[in-house]
């Protein structure tokens, strides 16, 4: 009998093991997208770390950047955000995130005002099941869901059974920037926006529909009970006159309350915001843009709240990292932009962080030129080749010989396999699975990204 049982419990045991597994595989893994999941995020900062909290939607977490308040002001601030954002997950994340964390201010990004339904399907998943399990993410689903779908979403199972045809390796293991990132997402895109600044000549209101009305009030509630400020505010994107009318009347609501209410439309002439330039599309600021907002939100917090600098602290340093991806990026803009091959080739050289494979292939007469900022000889170039260039220094890892082939590995997931064709004399530069030399003739320079573990670019030349 005992026998039995201790087989019954082993079995179960077995069987508990085998579907955590397969679930947390399975599992939909961001709130943002490209694995990027403020959940995670939530669950790598130390407690009580937090000193503002950004709550809002995707006009949140590309407009609002936690590393540059870090490096502005030493104040830890974090982004709360999912893709459209809807009043009820608005509130009942904050409400969630207090129990690991006690920040003195929340400030609530107001987009959330001017609908009730969403667009999209993907969208209305998120912000049902982006709260970790807990009794708020249960009020949510019940507040939120139809009957019908409760149960499915408080196992969030919606996506789950639908993904066996789409697992990447970050299903397999966490994406590296969720353990120290703080909820920014960068972009590096300009696109004409489209905003027009006449907007702010609008002035007459909309009153309140109940639900806006009820979402203002819980929140003021909520921070009366918990004891933190709350400040409103809407970032730069291009309104209507109609969404500019509803807001004005929110605003008029919420100066009744007390509540400070930051509009950095009003603001972009200060800030010398340049409503194309500084944006990434007709809704979200890119990195430019959101430096900019960031930094006004460094000042307007210093000069309003009595929160200290916590640089050099113990316990902050995922801030340091955090800063340090934003320099990252920077760089990636700056490659990006780059005027031609030239100069970007140059940046490329001077750059940190990268893992980036040169090849000389065939006729390189052309081409000799742009590769000695690598640190390559004339001789060497002229003898053609493969090399690994990394921490400002290359490593020649093959030569031209028929035949020939070596894989350089990136990490546990990631390589670079390099062979030379003894058929006919080519160069094949496979990352992954996945063929990513362009010119058989000339120069290929190679680049993958070490901090974001992904590939980045090729910027090769032909002759």
């Amino acid at each position: 009998m005992k026998k039995h049982i201790l087989s019954c419990l082993g079995f179960v045991c077995l069987l508990s093991f085998v579907l955590s597994r397969v679930y947390s595989i399975l599992s939909w893994k961001d709130t943002v997208g490209d694995y990027i999941s403020t959940t995670a995020q939530i669950r790598y900062t130390p407690r009580n770390t937090v000193d503002v909290v950004f709550a809002g939607s995707s006009h949140v977490y590309s407009g609002v950047y936690p590393s540059v308040i870090w490096n502005e002001s030493g104040i830890a601030s974090f982004d709360l955000s999912v893709s459209e954002q809807d009043k009820e997950n608005n509130y009942y994340s904050i409400k969630s995130f207090l129990h690991r964390q006690s920040p003195k201010v929340v400030f609530v990004e107001m987009y959330a005002l001017m609908f009730d339904e969403h667009a999209k399907a993907g969208d209305r998943y998120r912000n049902l099941i982006s709260i970790p399990s807990s009794p708020e993410a249960y009020q949510l689903i019940k507040e939120a869901a139809a009957l019908s779908e409760r149960q499915s979403m408080m196992l969030k199972w919606p996506l789950v059974h639908t993904r066996y045809r789409e697992l990447r390796k970050y299903d397999y293991r966490e994406n590296p920037i969720n353990r120290y990132r703080k909820g920014e997402v960068y972009s590096d895109g300009i696109e004409r926006s489209g905003i027009n600044l006449s907007v702010l000549d609008v002035k007459d209101v909309t009153p309140l529909s109940e639900k806006n009305r009820q979402w203002i009030d819980r929140l003021y509630a909520l921070s009366k009970e918990k004891g933190f400020e709350l400040v409103f505010f809407m970032t730069p994107y291009a309104q209507s006159e109609e969404e500019r009318m509803i807001e004005n009347g929110a605003r008029e609501y919420s100066k009744g309350l007390g509540i400070d209410f930051i509009d950095f439309l009003e603001l972009a002439e200060s800030l010398d915001f340049d409503v194309e330039e500084d944006m990434g599309d007709a809704w979200h600021c890119n990195l430019n843009g959101a430096t900019k907002v960031s930094r006004y939100l460094a000042g307007y917090i210093t000069e309003n709240f009595s929160i200290g600098s916590h640089k050099d602290e113990k316990g902050y340093a995922e801030w340091d990292k955090d800063y340090k991806d934003y320099l990252h990026n920077l760089q990636r803009v700056g490659l990006r932009s780059a005027e031609n091959e030239e100069e970007c080739l140059l940046r490329l050289a001077e750059s940190e962080g990268l893992t980036i494979v040169i090849s000389l292939d065939g006729n390189t007469d052309n081409v000799l030129t742009y590769v000695r900022c690598f640190g390559l000889t004339p001789a060497e170039c002229e003898a053609g080749g493969k090399w690994i260039y990394k921490n400002n220094k290359a490593e020649k890892i093959l030569d031209n010989i028929p035949g020939m082939s070596t894989e350089y590995r990136l990490n546990r997931y990631d390589s670079f396999k390099i062979q030379y064709s003894e058929e006919n004399h080519l160069i094949n530069v496979m990352f992954n699975k996945d063929g990513v030399n362009v010119y058989e003739n000339g120069l290929n320079v190679i680049v993958y990204d070490d901090l974001l573990e992904e590939y980045f670019g090729n910027y090769g030349i032909e002759n």
